[in-house]
Formats: structure tokens, sequence, C-alpha cells
């Protein structure tokens, strides 16, 4: 004769479980957004560089998988934000905007946990790895205190690369 043992009360019939209701997991295309990024939705900066660096980021953010979710939920702003702190982040080395970063990449999906908290998944990867962001690289010849200065300064390049 076999018996079954429980420990404990049997469930009650009427109890409804804490994960009967979750999301089903969005599967993200492997291959990332293909249509063009957005235009961007800030003011372009004054420095240059700055402003090619934040182009280029808003490219590459507009091109990974997660990006098809951002754009049905509407993160334009959300992410040129992210760009730009991104970008001023590693100019400057600015630890302060760097934590800023971190937590923008845990709303945005951009790192694996915070993809599995939104329950998203790259379509054909295992669960626990996501697509990353290059950071930007650091423009040659100017130190962070002369591009801060010359961002606070107002000067803008002109075509011919003249200041103005």
């Amino acid at each position: 004769m076999r018996m079954n043992i429980a420990s404990g009360p049997a469930p009650a019939e009427n109890v409804r479980r804490r994960n009967k209701d979750r999301p089903d997991t969005v599967l993200l295309p492997a291959g990332g957004r293909t249509l063009p990024a957005p235009q961007w939705p800030l003011r372009v900066s004054a420095d240059a560089e700055v402003a090619e660096a934040e182009r280029l980021v808003w490219e590459e953010l507009w091109h990974l998988p997660q990006a098809v979710e951002w754009a049905a939920i509407g993160y334009r702003r959300l992410l040129a934000r992210y760009a730009r702190l991104l970008v001023k982040a590693e100019f400057d080395e600015d630890l302060p905007r760097a934590v800023e970063c971190r937590h923008l990449e845990d709303r945005l999906g951009l790192n694996p946990l915070a993809m599995k908290r939104l329950f998203w998944q790259v379509d054909g990867t295992p669960v626990g790895t996501t697509p990353t962001v290059t950071p930007p690289t650091k423009p040659a010849g100017r130190s962070p205190e002369e591009r801060r200065a010359r961002v606070e300064s107002g000067l803008t390049l002109l075509p011919g690369g003249q200041a103005g």
C-alpha cells in the first residue's frame, strides 16, 4: 500500500498562484530593428564631437533588438536622454552620469537582468544574454575640462571648422 505524505495542510481550492498571470515572454528579433532610427528629438549639442557621438549611439541603439519594443512604447525622448547621458559620462568620465546611465539601462532592458524583468528575450539566444551598446570613443585632443568650457561658453562650429 502506497501512502502520499504531504507536509502541512492541503492547499485551499480558491488560492490564486502568484505567477499565473505573469505576462508572456516577448521575443525580440535577433537581427534587431531594421527600420531607420527616428529623428533625434533633442536639441543638437553645440560641440560637434559630442553631437556626432550622440548620433552614433542613437543609431546603434535603434538597431538593437530592444528597439522594436521601444518604438511600440514610444521611448524616443527617454532613449535620446540615455544616449546624451552615456556620451557625456564617457567623454567626461563623470561618475554621477554613469550611475544615471546604469539606472536607465535597467528601465530600457539593456542588460540581462532588466530584459528578464521585462520578460524580453532575443529570439534564438539563451536567457541571460543581451546585445550591448558600444560605448563612444573619446575624441582625441581635448581634455574634459576643455570640452566642458567649450560647451559652457556656447561656442559652435561653423562650416569649415571655424568657431562661431
